[in-house]
């Protein structure tokens, strides 16, 4: 053949190459976009027509990744596709989208990302959030055709970076009930912080082995999250309510909400396991935690608490006056003040009471405190004390009162009863003495039905129990009368309206002589006592019928000229929740 003929041979053959290429060869759909890099990308060519191609994974970081594929159709991708995404696992190395469906694979989770649009270059993108801290994952692109059909890309893989978590030291500042911390986050990603993965810090007055770790209850113990500064890596946080003067351990760790993680095979142990919400669970906490460091709050200085000396004492309670604190700012403030009460001078914890006063501060942060039910010829030690900001400051000066016995004597009238001759809690005869609730058994500041804590509307006597207050103060064979034994006094001895130690009331004398004085004291409602020097109202131990409210209770009543018509017994109901006086009476 020669030179010439070869040539045009040639020339034929090129032509022709030409035009095949150029007609597709069945190829209809749109080529790979020029800018992509066909050796990096790994197409995969499921059908001449369709293709789905995996991108590659990037701005990886400790929890989250940018995925990017192609899908090419020959006609519009709407109406070509029913589903595109990606498909993303942990542990299958080639994820199928079928996978994605069956929960129960017993070869991994794969989880499906389904994306709505695709971009003019046939491209879809997302960012995946909640992956594990320094794990490999196997994703790839799919689609699902019109037909039904799947189109898989090649799977590839991509490592998570590393969470780093530094805490400085020493804290950026230490105040006395407060501390400001910093501390470095490395492995995250912009805005990849608070989506699936948060940093707390962690305080306690005992050493931290670790974040999940338990620490008993008697130890102080907080979790603060931190806030994101404008470094994006640099983190602080505030811990408060800090006692001043305490040694704290303080640690910074981050929890990581994971779909991927799998509570059989990464921890078999539930100890130091966080759950978060139903479907997501968290990683191990302590697998990212940092440094520990120590802190030491300010000591507070400048508080002081001083005993007040004056205490009047009445019969089972006193009233201690004038005690009062220094605070050495205006900032501060007290939660709370009163006096410690102790039968013991060194205040011995089974025989301290804490008293907190319920009155208003005086000038001078000055104030009074009331406390009752005390015991009956004893001696009692007593100091101020204030709180400021969790902190109890105690007076260095303890005072001392002692409270008196003032038992009564058995008055025999002839009667079934002996009768005391002074009210409970009186130290004479003409005095009121204390007032009561019935069915309590200590004296208190308001008598309301609010207030009320005696007896139940189930109970119709309380003679001689253990809510009797004649029985609780002087023991057995002391306690309130029956109604029957009030109706006894009055119609079997002498009644005279008299005064004693100018006191208003009945002066009883029996057929053998004796007598006894029983003053017109009235009642107490809320604070204030009524109808004092003009009207008795003392408690039986029996129920009135009554249906309403707290019900009605029998008492002894009487005013002047009730024994000029004996008709009148004195007897009426009462509410319970009302403060009435004490008599007493005595059986052998």
């Amino acid at each position: 053949m020669s030179r010439l003929q070869t040539t045009t041979l040639l020339c034929v053959v090129a032509i022709a190459l030409s035009l095949i290429f150029a007609t597709g060869c069945g190829w209809k759909g749109e080529p790979v976009p020029e800018h992509i890099d066909t050796g990096d990308t790994d197409t995969a060519y499921n059908d001449l027509t369709y293709t789905a191609v995996t991108g590659n994974a990037t701005v990886i970081s400790a929890i989250a990744a940018n995925l990017k594929g192609y899908i090419n159709t020959s006609e519009g991708y709407k109406e070509a596709t029913q589903e595109v995404g990606f498909l993303i696992s942990r542990e299958k190395s080639n994820p199928m989208r079928a996978d994605a469906d069956n929960e129960n694979a017993e070869d991994g989770l794969v989880k499906c990302i389904k994306i709505d649009e695709v971009d003019d270059d046939h491209s879809i993108k997302t960012r995946i959030f909640g992956l594990i801290p320094f794990t490999r994952f196997y994703f790839r692109t799919y689609a699902i055709m019109a037909d039904g059909k799947v189109l898989h890309g090649v799977a590839k893989s991509f490592m998570t970076q590393n969470l780093t978590i530094s805490l400085i030291d020493p804290p950026t500042r230490i105040g006395l009930f407060d501390a400001d911390l910093a501390m470095d986050l490395g492995g995250l990603a912009s805005g990849d912080y608070g989506t699936t993965a948060k940093l707390y810090v962690r305080c306690a007055d005992a050493t931290i082995e670790s974040p999940t770790s338990p620490i008993s209850e008697a130890a102080y113990d907080t979790k603060t999250e931190a806030s994101a500064t404008e470094s994006e890596t640099r983190f602080s946080a505030n811990v408060g309510n800090l006692t001043p003067g305490q040694q704290y351990s303080v640690m910074a760790y981050v929890d990581v909400v994971s779909d991927f993680y799998n509570y059989d095979t990464d921890n078999p142990c539930s100890n130091g396991v966080f759950k978060y919400g139903v479907e997501a669970q968290a990683v191990r906490t302590d697998k990212f935690k940092s440094n520990t460091i120590s802190l030491a709050a300010n000591a507070l200085t400048g508080i002081r608490a001083f005993t007040g000396e004056s205490a009047e004492v009445d019969y089972d309670k006193v009233l201690v006056s004038d005690c009062y604190f220094t605070l050495p700012s205006d900032t501060l403030d007290a939660s709370e003040y009163g006096i410690m009460l102790s039968t013991d001078e060194e205040f011995a914890a089974d025989s301290t009471r804490t008293c907190t006063s319920g009155t208003a501060l005086r000038t001078g942060n000055r104030y009074d405190i009331s406390v009752n039910n005390l015991r009956l010829k004893t001696t009692y030690y007593y100091k101020a004390y204030v709180i400021v900001r969790g902190v109890k400051f105690t007076s260095q000066t303890v005072c001392t009162f002692s409270t008196k016995d003032y038992t009564p004597y058995a008055i025999d009238l002839g009667l079934s009863v002996q009768w005391a001759d002074k009210n409970v809690g009186a130290w004479s005869k003409s005095a009121a003495g204390a007032y009561y609730a019935w069915g309590e058994v200590s004296q208190k500041d308001q008598y309301t039905d609010e207030t009320f804590a005696g007896a139940g509307l189930n109970v119709t006597s309380i003679g001689g129990t253990a809510v009797d207050i004649a029985t609780v103060r002087y023991g057995d064979g002391w306690r309130l009368p029956t109604p029957d034994e009030v109706k006894e006094l009055f119609l079997n001895c002498t009644w005279k309206w008299t005064t004693s130690g100018g006191v208003y009331g009945y002066e009883i004398t029996g057929d053998n002589e004796n007598k006894i004085f029983i003053p017109a004291c009235g009642f107490k409602m809320r604070d204030e006592v009524e109808d004092y020097n003009s009207t008795g109202y003392y408690w039986t131990s029996e129920r009135g019928e009554s249906s309403t409210g707290l019900g009605q209770v029998i008492d002894m009543y009487f005013r002047e000229g009730m024994k000029s018509d004996e008709s009148k017994l004195p007897l009426h109901t009462c509410n319970p929740a009302l403060g009435l006086c004490i008599r007493a009476v005595y059986t052998k």
